[in-house]
């Protein structure tokens, strides 16, 4: 089991898609899938998780990570934050995260009690993510998202490869 299987394992249980990779390649990939009929309607919502990590492997039998995820679904650009809020963190955001949360909890991969991480709900994420350092200047998202970025995700890992 690696860490990229083990998270493609959880979103399949939770029943989200997901996407692995750095942020402008998997922006590529949902542009491109926007392109045909079969994927346009399996983007989101979605949990992306941005790759390079470093792996701490001090300890024998242990590998601790430190993360970053999105969480993110579709929006309009027309949205102010109360409806963003009612439309998609209440019903759709939040329970993804809640769920994430509990199914790494109980991964018999995991040997962490707590699940320390920082959590960033970003209303208009496509927006900021556009913005950002990450961009170089170049828009990384077409679509309009709405999202929860987890940071600093703390986990120690048993048996991963």
């Amino acid at each position: 089991m690696t860490i990229v299987s083990l998270f493609e394992d959880i979103c399949t249980k939770i029943g989200v898609y997901y996407s692995y990779g750095h942020i402008r390649e998997v922006a590529s990939t949902l542009a491109q899938y926007s392109q045909t009929i079969e994927y346009a309607n399996q983007k989101y919502p979605r949990i992306i998780l941005i790759l390079d990590y470093p792996e701490d492997r001090t300890n024998v039998g242990y590998v601790g990570v430190r993360l970053q995820l999105l969480i993110v679904t579709n929006s309009d650009p027309t949205y102010k934050a109360d409806k963003r809020y009612n439309l998609n963190f209440v019903p759709i955001l939040y329970p993804i995260y809640y769920k994430l949360i509990e199914a790494i909890k109980s991964s018999p991969y995991v040997d962490n009690m707590i699940i320390e991480h920082e959590k960033i709900d970003r209303y208009a994420l496509s927006s900021a993510l556009n913005e950002s350092i990450l961009s170089d200047g170049r828009p990384l998202l077409n679509d309009n998202l709405d999202g929860i970025e987890i940071r600093n995700l703390n986990l120690k890992f048993i048996n991963i490869c």
